[in-house]
C-alpha cells in the first residue's frame, strides 16, 4: 500500500477506535502546489489527507495547543527529531502521542519556484514522480524535483525519521551533507563577513514570523516582548534586528534541528539557517552532539563531560 493510502486508513482507524482524540496531518491548500495543516476529530475526514512535498509544516509546534489530549501526528525526519528535542525538554507527554512517520524527498521551495515561473501565473501543478509539473494560461512545464527542493532538504543528512510509532515507507536516500557554503563564509575576512550578515539583517522587518514557526521557540514571554527590563527596541533598527538574531541563534543552538520552517515563514526571505547551521556544525564538530535523535538524552546546554573543549578558558 502507497504511504497516503496507508495514512488515511491508519488516521481512520486511530480516530474511529478511539485512540486518538485528535489527528494533525495535511491536506490540500487553497493555491497549487500548497498544503495546509488539518485537524481531524472525526474518522471521516481522513480521506483528505495528503503527503509529498507541497507538506513543508513542521507540525510539532501546535501540540502545544492540545495539552493533556491523545494525539496522532504526521512526522517527516526533520519533524521527528525537533519533536524529540520537545519531548526531552518536557514540552509534550511521549505518553500522549501516536507518531506516525512519514517517507520525505524533500519540499518545494517557493523561492526556486518562482524563480524558474519567471513572473508567469501558476494556475495548476502537481507532483509526478520525480517531477513537478507546472501549468498556467497557455504553458505547462515539468521541473525536476530536485531542482526544488528546499535547501534545508538539500543538506538533510538523516532523511528517515528517528522517531515513531508506525512508519509508513522507508526513507528516502539521503542527499549528500555539504559545507561549502560555510567554508566559503570563513574563508572571508571578518569584514565582508559582517557587511553580508548586515545585509541580510536589513531585510528583517522583526515580525517574528520566524519565531512563531520554530519549534525550538516555545518560551511563554521571548525576550523581546519584556517590557521590565527592556532587552532591544521594537523599531526595526539595524542593531534590533541583529540583536533579535543573534540571540535567537543561541536559544536554539544544541536544540536546532534545521528543518527550514523559519526561513520558510520568513516574509523577506531572509538567509536565517546561516547561523543555525553553524551553530549546529559546532556542536557536532566540538562535542559530538546531533539534536533530535534520542529523547532520553540530555540536552547540549544541559550535559557536561569531562573532556569537553575549554580552549575559551584563559
Amino acid at each position: 500500500m502507497m504511504p497516503e493510502a496507508a495514512l488515511k486508513e491508519l488516521a481512520a482507524r486511530l480516530l474511529e477506535e478511539g485512540l486518538v482524540d485528535l489527528f494533525i496531518g495535511y491536506g490540500p491548500g487553497s493555491l497549487p502546489l500548497r498544503s495546509t495543516p488539518v485537524f481531524l476529530r472525526q474518522a471521516a475526514g481522513a480521506g483528505g489527507l495528503i503527503l509529498g512535498p507541497t507538506c513543508e509544516n513542521n507540525l510539532a509546534p501546535y501540540l502545544a495547543r492540545f495539552p493533556g489530549e491523545r494525539v496522532g501526528l504526521v512526522v517527516k525526519a526533520c519533524d521527528a527529531r525537533a519533536l524529540v528535542e520537545l519531548i526531552r525538554e518536557n514540552q509534550v507527554n511521549r505518553e500522549n502521542l501516536y507518531v506516525v512517520g512519514v517517507p520525505c524527498r524533500g519540499v518545494i521551495c517557493r523561492q526556486k519556484l518562482e524563480g524558474r515561473l519567471a513572473g508567469r501565473e501558476l494556475t495548476a501543478g502537481r507532483i509526478e514522480g520525480d517531477a513537478v509539473r507546472c501549468g498556467g494560461h497557455e504553458w505547462e512545464e515539468a521541473i525536476p524535483l530536485d531542482q526544488l527542493v528546499h535547501p534545508s532538504c538539500a543538506h538533510c543528512r538523516l532523511p528517515a525519521p528517528e522517531l515513531f510509532d508506525v512508519c509508513l515507507g522507508d526513507g528516502e536516500d539521503p542527499v549528500a551533507a555539504s559545507g561549502e557554503a560555510l567554508e566559503a563564509r570563513d574563508a572571508r575576512d571578518a569584514g565582508a563577513r559582517y557587511r553580508e550578515f548586515s545585509r541580510e539583517m536589513e531585510k528583517c522587518l522583526l515580525c517574528y514570523a520566524c519565531r512563531q514557526a520554530c519549534p525550538a521557540c516555545y518560551c511563554p514571554e521571548c525576550f523581546v516582548d519584556r517590557s521590565q527590563p527592556a532587552w532591544m527596541g521594537g523599531s526595526g533598527d539595524l542593531s534590533d534586528c541583529m540583536l533579535f538574531h543573534l540571540v535567537r541563534a543561541l536559544h536554539v543552538a544544541g536544540r536546532c534541528v534545521d528543518c527550514g520552517a523559519c526561513a520558510r515563514a520568513c516574509p523577506q526571505r531572509v538567509d536565517l539557517r546561516v547561523l543555525n547551521r553553524r551553530l549546529e556544525q559546532e556542536a557536532r564538530e566540538l562535542f559530538g552532539f546531533t539534536p533530535g535523535l534520542d529523547p532520553g538524552h540530555k540536552t547540549l546546554p544541559g550535559s557536561f563531560r569531562p573532556d569537553d573543549p575549554d580552549d575559551f578558558v584563559k
